[in-house]
């Protein structure tokens, strides 16, 4: 929480009130980290959290707290057709609105999102996976031991500098809460070869690689 820093410059006859002033801050800042520290007490399933307006948040919140990152997988566990096509669905498909599953700016829609598994390289399009490689790059983003146990690598990539890295920001949260929801790891990472993925896939002049999340179920 940012909060508005006060002015302390004071004469010396507001000295005092001035430090009245301070001290009365102070206390209101600690009732308002007590008060957030009690609500997130509330979520972690204490008490369910308050519906507002007829509206049960408990499974999201839920879903929120469980998100996190994971560093081992199970290398006996593969991502199946249907589990990947609902990752896809969440990174960037198309919802009963006939819009994205994320926001992108003035609707542009600049990014590309590319499923890397064993037998392949799929390219979402909204309601569809299409196959574009049936070469496993998998290796392109084993840069740390543990990425060669990951069933499944999200690519995420774009042409418009400015908007392209915040559109796969918002693809790569909405996996990882499905992940989650699923009790699947994941962990975004920038760390991979670039450069041969982009050469791989045949990008076009402008596009880029943006960042990557290795997706796959933890060990248990």
């Amino acid at each position: 929480m940012i909060a508005r820093r006060a002015s302390t410059s004071r004469s010396r006859r507001n000295d005092d009130y001035g430090g009245d002033m301070n001290r009365i801050i102070v206390f209101a800042v600690l009732a308002l980290v007590a008060g957030f520290a009690a609500g997130h007490y509330l979520w972690r399933g204490h008490k369910a959290p308050a519906q507002a307006d007829g509206y049960d948040t408990t499974v999201l919140l839920k879903t929120i707290d469980a998100r996190h990152a994971t560093r081992e997988f199970d290398p006996t566990r593969p991502i199946d057709d249907k589990t990947m096509g609902e990752i896809a669905w969440a990174a960037f498909g198309k919802n009963s609105h006939g819009t994205r599953t994320i926001p992108t700016a003035m609707n542009e829609q600049n990014l590309k999102v590319y499923a890397i598994r064993g037998d392949g390289v799929f390219l979402v399009d909204g309601e569809h996976l299409n196959q574009v490689s049936n070469k496993d790059l998998r290796h392109l983003f084993t840069k740390q031991d543990y990425m060669r146990d990951v069933p499944l690598v999200l690519l995420f990539a774009g042409s418009d500098k400015k908007y392209s890295p915040m559109h796969a920001g918002s693809s790569y949260q909405n996996v990882a809460l499905y992940c989650a929801s699923r009790g699947i790891g994941n962990v975004v990472r920038a760390y991979f070869d670039a450069p041969a993925v982009e050469k791989a896939l045949g990008f076009k002049k402008g596009e880029f690689a943006i960042i990557s999340q290795a997706i796959g179920w933890g060990k248990k």
